[in-house]
């Protein structure tokens, strides 16, 4: 089962941008080619050169830079590719507003209040630069600024001219993201529709429609607006920078890199310089670094960006983020204390740090970032919905609310902010029970059975969890019972979609309910998955979230009560054959963005394993160690150095050992191995010719466990004999428990004779020696479960059954049928034990609590009787037998 922790938060958001056709983008063709449509207005044959050149550099046709033969164009070129600090803006002959806007977009006042006075000051596109420079001087956009900025939009003739027109929406579409106002929203895409009619080559209104759509969490329709964007203009860097935006929110690693490479290609294209980086695609480079835990080469990217633009408030601003993700908080306060020179009073430093602590789980600090930001900019919404999440995080629900309603109010369209904050609505009306170490919240009618169900297990896990990593909380754990799998998603991502069933987020782990219907996803065993969660709030308050996301899982994923299953088996074996299994960095990867559908379940199962390596190969103290080394903000390979004295390359060698003899342990691998076995059977196999001999024994075949062939690269020259069930039973004469001997066999025995039951007497002892030598396959456990209930020998079906139980989280009906069976043979207490774990993965099912009750009467556990017989009064209300058995076991409990 799949559980989030700290980064992984945000990519659940992004699990929702699945249905968002990005661009097809590879390193060969960065570019979408240009639409038809816009590709035949260009070619129109009235159009005079001049024109035609105007056409082309408006949607980015240009060759090269010296295409661009007037400064005008260039400087036109340069804009749209981002290029702001282009030599051609130095030049004195173009119009205030080429050079006035390149200045501001490179967060260069000075150099803008130098330019001289020019009546295009006045004029529409001056409206936009102004608007631009009030917010790049950090200035918050109170109601009283709108207004007056709203009057001088009045004052600007238009008279139809599309130009002036797109410019005066852009200076809106601005301002409305500084100070979002519902009416003023309303009237922007109205006005943005309107010029989309009029002209629907114009690229600048797709590009404002998919900013404001993503902004606002609708990012399926912003990335079709994008893709339209770039069918009219494929060199517009600002769309590219958006599109990156997507690719960073769903952790799409290559992504990101191939549209930070396709920027610098525009940068070279503009600038003639082979060499050139462009300072929007070291932006990007560096959020997806942050969101891959790389603090360092984040900081790499935006020091590279702002070599180029030395006072680039957004990249002072994110330097200071990166600086503050990798606990550098000196260098973090010097970064916005320069941003802070450059822009008085404003909030977009404390909101881009606040927000990437945030995500980190740095919860009070991030808490201070965003409250500065909110009282810097009071009417800019994204800091307010950032607050909010991040109070709903971490469990501070009134303050999430007053935080929500706010970010609502100047922001109804905020997909988001208005799911989050009709959440919080209900759960503040929620029921809730409590025990010494949890508070278990729920929003009433049956879900009030499993809430109590949870107070009865949640302090031994508590016990268990703090024994063994030495947590001690310094709060209560908050455990939300959620309705419905939209409820959940929403708790966690804001969203309604989303690919789990529980999530920790520090003191809160939120749970599906786990139940049949439209509105769930299914039974499961909700303790196990509590476990698991309660885990990762231990080791992120440990180390104050900063583990590393496969030790996290490691360390849950060892406390859950199944055992790992056959198929994990397999996939462990198949991955360590092939050389597949995760190195350091593509294991912390591997959980969020799976290049392939074993990606994922792999890294949990690798995670765990390494985990199990450190249990056999060192001790307990280890974890504790590594835990500790995280907590001081080591990075991996510090804490792998530090703790076992080698590197984290080194340290994965010498697991891959142990794993691999831990897989003959555990019966998945036999020594030798099959292949080895029937390649000796080969040498002696009457048929086989000296020269196909010599060949073999040309190749060094050796039947040493450490060469056994790890990986499937060895291959013989000549083809072993064929595993015939006379070679088979001639190699298991010779070894008798070998695994992967008796699994052919298995194999053809049932071929030969099927599996309907009663078995075969051979077939079933067949079976029994596979099931000794093979612990791990549940084939014969289920095999022999059957044969044994056809033939009515409960004592010997028993050990199968109980196997099966061990492994099961989905099913109940492995429990059920042990505790009848239980019950049967008078062996009540282990009778409660099963009827007890089927409530456990179905506490809905009436059943299960009668049967559950039943036993635990029979071992006078009136106390569990009476909590399964309150369930039943709560699941079924309108039978009375209920409430009549509920009235004597309050009498047999003292009630």
């Amino acid at each position: 089962m799949l559980r989030l922790t700290r980064s992984v938060l945000a990519a659940c958001a992004a699990a929702c941008l699945s249905s968002v056709a990005l661009v097809a983008v590879t390193p060969a063709q960065a570019a979408p080619d240009l639409s038809p449509a816009a590709a035949r207005a260009i070619e129109a044959p009235y159009l005079r050169a001049h024109e035609r050149a105007a056409l082309r550099v408006f949607h980015g046709q240009w060759e090269d830079r010296g295409e661009l033969e007037s400064p005008a164009l260039l400087a036109q070129a340069a804009l749209q590719a981002g290029w702001f600090h282009d030599p051609v803006f130095e030049d004195e002959s173009l119009g205030w507003a080429l050079r006035a806007e390149a200045a501001v977009r490179r967060s260069d006042l000075a150099a803008m209040d130098r330019l001289p006075v020019d009546e295009v000051e006045l004029s529409a596109h001056g409206a936009l630069i102004n608007v631009l420079a009030l917010g790049e001087s950090g200035q918050a956009f109170d109601d009283g600024l709108v207004a007056a900025i709203e009057a001088s939009f009045d004052a600007v003739p238009v008279s139809g001219d599309r130009e002036a027109q797109v410019a005066l929406t852009a200076a809106r579409s601005f301002m409305l993201g500084r100070a979002a106002d519902a009416d003023r929203a309303r009237a922007l895409v109205r006005e943005l529709a309107e010029l989309r009619q009029r002209d629907q080559l114009d690229w600048r209104v797709r590009l404002m429609e998919a900013d404001l759509l993503i902004a606002r969490s609708n990012r399926e329709e912003g990335g079709a607006a994008l893709e339209e964007t770039l069918a009219l203009n494929p060199r517009s860097a600002q769309a590219w920078r958006l599109f990156g935006g997507l690719a960073v929110d769903g952790l799409d690693v290559d992504r990101v890199e191939v549209i930070a490479d396709q920027l610098d290609e525009i940068a070279r294209e503009i600038s003639g310089d082979t060499e050139a980086v462009h300072p929007w695609g070291e932006l990007l480079r560096a959020r997806i670094a942050l969101r891959l835990d790389d603090a360092d080469g984040a900081v790499a990217s935006m020091e590279r960006a702002l070599a180029i633009w030395p006072g680039w408030h957004e990249g002072l601003a994110w330097l200071a983020a990166a600086h503050g993700a990798g606990f550098d908080d000196v260098a973090r306060d010097a970064a916005l204390e320069e941003l802070e020179a450059r822009a008085p009073g404003g909030a977009l430093g404390p909101y881009v740090v606040g927000a990437v602590l945030s995500d980190l789980r740095q919860y009070e600090r991030a808490d201070e970032f965003l409250v500065d930001a909110v009282e810097r900019a009071p009417r800019w919404p994204e800091p307010w919905i950032e607050l909010g999440l991040l109070r709903m995080q971490s469990g501070e629900d009134v303050g999430a609310l007053d935080a929500l309603t706010t970010a609502s109010e100047l922001d109804p369209f905020h997909i988001r902010a208005t799911n989050s904050l009709a959440l919080v609505r209900d759960l503040l009306t929620y029921a809730t029970v409590e025990s010494a170490h949890f508070r278990v919240r729920y929003a009433g009618g049956v879900d009030e059975a499993l809430a109590r169900d949870m107070l009865v297990h949640l302090e031994r896990v508590h016990e268990m969890v703090a024994a063994a990593f030495g947590f001690v909380p310094d709060r209560k754990t908050t455990i939300e019972l959620m309705p419905t799998h939209e409820r959940f998603a929403v708790r966690i991502t804001g969203l309604t979609g989303i690919f789990t069933i529980a999530a920790a987020t520090g003191p809160v782990i939120a749970l599906e309910a786990p139940r049949y219907g439209k509105d769930h996803t299914g039974e499961f065993d909700w303790l196990t998955v509590i476990q698991h969660e309660y885990v990762h709030t231990a080791t992120l308050a440990v180390t104050e979230n900063r583990i590393p996301h496969w030790f996290t899982e490691a360390c849950a994923v060892n406390f859950e009560i199944a055992e790992r299953t056959w198929d994990t088996w397999q996939l462990l074996a198949s991955a360590l054959e092939g050389e597949r299994l995760f190195g350091p960095v593509k294991i912390n990867l591997a959980f969020t963005r799976p290049e392939t559908p074993s990606d994922r379940p792999l890294a949990y199962a690798q995670s765990a394993w390494i985990y199990q390596y450190i249990l056999d190969a060192h001790t307990q103290g280890h974890i504790r160690r590594m835990l500790a080394l995280q907590r001081e903000g080591l990075t991996e390979g510090e804490v792998i150095e530090s703790a076992f004295g080698r590197s984290f390359e080194q340290f994965l060698e010498e697991f891959e050992l142990w794993a691999a003899d831990d897989l003959v342990r555990q019966g998945v691998w036999g020594e030798p191995r099959l292949e080895m076995l029937l390649g000796e059977a080969t040498l002696h196999d009457p048929s086989a010719s000296e020269q196909r001999v010599e060949s073999l024994s040309g190749m060094g075949l050796s039947l040493d466990r450490r060469a056994r062939g790890l990986r499937s690269g060895a291959q013989f020259e000549l083809e072993p004999v064929e595993p015939s069930r006379e070679v088979l039973e001639r190699l298991a004469g010779v070894h008798p428990g070998h695994p992967e001997v008796l699994a052919a066999l298995v194999e053809i025995e049932l071929e030969e004779h099927g599996q309907d039951v009663p078995l075969r007497d051979e077939t079933r002892a067949l079976l029994e020696r596979y099931a000794a030598a093979r612990p791990v396959d549940p084939l014969p456990h289920r095999l022999l479960t059957l044969h044994y209930r056809a033939m009515g020998e409960p004592e010997a079906m028993l050990p199968h059954l109980e196997w099966l139980d061990s492994r099961e989280t989905y099913s109940w009906a492995y429990a059920a049928e042990l505790a009848r069976l239980f019950a049967v043979r008078g062996e009540h207490d282990r009778a409660y034990e099963k009827a007890e774990r089927a409530t456990i993965i179905a506490p809905y099912r009436p059943e299960h609590r009668e049967l559950a009750a039943a036993a635990a009467v029979k071992t006078h556990r009136f106390d569990e009787a009476l909590r399964h017989v309150r369930a039943l009064t709560v699941l079924e209300p309108d039978r009375e037998i209920h409430r009549r058995r509920l009235e004597r076991l309050e009498v047999l409990a003292g009630e």
